[in-house]
């Protein structure tokens, strides 16, 4: 069989309905000023997440040999580097990242860019659900559900959070094939009344050689007839998260030794991992290596506060969810209610199209939109979790509410750091001697 070829894919645009898929480039798109550089990222997604429908193809679709004696399905473990913008692989010399590099020089890297809200939680959801944040309803890192009249946070994980998505591990599970994760957003949660056979609570203490030690034996359970976890059949599906170098990134910024020395440090846990399976077990494996987001430099001039000057809004009449990235702005009757009114209907104080044009006026680095205004091509207004207003700053720019001074004081020391955006890394190393095949 032919091996992979390496193949640069910067806008892949995957066909709907294909049983069968290939690589394919595309032109870069033109990049221009103001809100719509969002917009023209994520022009051309029309398609469910395609690194979804790579890991799905991967993971299903490729046979073993005739020969061998297992199940006829190379496993297929998902890794993501949180935050590993696509240019990092080259912002150091190839010998300084030899696993990484080794891996798509023996597979295929791709540059991807992130869904409209570029943040961790919606991401990851994206790339294993392959639905867009609209569909699968992990709309912010941080949001307001105003059927369940109730916030979302980096630790919530009751079912009616999760449920409207399907994650590859709980499609594995209803088909009776075991599935294993270590750390990755909503694998803690029971969704559809399916968790994975294992999974861990989240702890950013545990080192990354403890988990690449667990998911080394994974791998090597995934080649034995019978899983000596569970009892079941091999694993087909394992995934592992690394937190870096999107961590480093946020405190010293895209562009500092630091976030060099986190990607150094998370190519050297992918060599553990290939050291403790072997070369045998490393070739019969499909290994897919992403990232939910990239990174952009901040400045302390690039800050929009919407509270002040022309913008002039009354943050004791808003409640806001999301972040200084990307925001979605409710009604609150005033500073004594704690959450959203339960009715979001206009009035003369709070009208969504009058509050999102007059910011999207007041500066030219800022863009908002009422919630049915979105443009289509966004993917982001079908979902109830989507505030009244969407407001979006550009890339490398920040905005702030009504706590100017105190944003001064904790926000403006680690204006070094980035905000997340950016094209995105995609690996892909495919299991050798093995037939290729067509996701039914």
């Amino acid at each position: 069989m032919t091996r992979p070829r390496k193949v640069l894919c910067l806008s892949p645009h995957p066909k709907g309905g294909e049983a069968c898929t290939s690589t394919r480039t595309r032109p870069r798109s033109r990049r221009i000023g103001g809100a719509m550089a969002r917009v023209a990222a994520t022009a051309w997604a029309r398609s469910p997440l395609f690194v979804a429908i790579t890991a799905l193809l991967l993971a299903s679709a490729v046979g073993i040999s005739a020969d061998d004696d297992h199940d006829g399905v190379a496993p297929t473990l998902l890794v993501s580097l949180d935050g590993f913008r696509a240019s990092y692989l080259d912002a150091q010399p190839e010998d300084a990242l030899p696993n990484l590099n080794a891996m798509w020089r023996g597979g295929v890297r791709a540059s991807l860019y992130p869904r409209f809200i570029s943040k961790t939680f919606p991401n990851h959801y994206s790339i294993v659900t392959g639905l867009q944040e609209e569909h699968h309803g992990i709309v912010a890192n941080h949001m307001w559900d105003p059927r369940l009249r109730s916030e979302f946070n980096l630790a919530s994980t009751e079912s009616e959070w999760w449920n409207e998505g399907e994650p590859i591990w709980v499609t594995a599970s209803r088909a009776r094939i075991t599935n294993k994760v270590y750390f990755w957003p909503g694998s803690e949660a029971l969704i559809r009344k399916h968790r994975p056979d294992v999974y861990f609570k989240y702890d950013i203490s545990v080192t990354y050689e403890e988990r690449v030690d667990v998911v080394s034996n994974w791998v090597k359970e995934a080649h034995a007839d019978v899983d000596i976890d569970t009892g079941k059949p091999k694993p087909a599906f394992m995934a592992l998260y690394f937190d870096e170098p999107d961590h480093t990134g946020h405190v010293y910024g895209p562009a500092s030794d630091e976030v060099k020395a986190a990607v150094r440090r998370v190519d050297e846990s992918i060599g553990r991992l290939r050291m403790n399976v072997g070369e045998d077990v490393w070739n019969a494996t499909n290994v897919v290596v992403v990232s939910d987001h990239g990174m952009a430099q901040l400045s302390s001039t690039r800050v929009v506060n919407l509270a002040d000057g022309a913008c002039g809004l009354n943050f004791t009449e808003l409640f806001v969810t999301g972040d200084g990235v990307a925001a979605h702005l409710w009604r609150r009757r005033g500073p004594s209610d704690q959450f959203p009114s339960e009715v979001q209907a206009e009035d003369a104080r709070f009208d969504p199209r009058v509050i999102a044009a007059r910011i999207t006026a007041c500066h030219p680095n800022v863009t908002a939109w009422a919630k049915e205004d979105v443009p289509a091509r966004l993917r982001y207004s079908d979902n109830a979790r989507i505030g009244p207003v969407v407001v979006a700053a550009d890339v490398g720019w920040l905005m702030c509410g009504e706590c100017l001074r105190l944003f001064f004081v904790f926000v403006f020391p680690y204006l070094r750091m980035g905000n997340c955006i950016d094209v995105v890394l995609f690996l892909s190393y495919r299991a050798r001697n093995v037939r290729r095949g067509c996701l039914r």
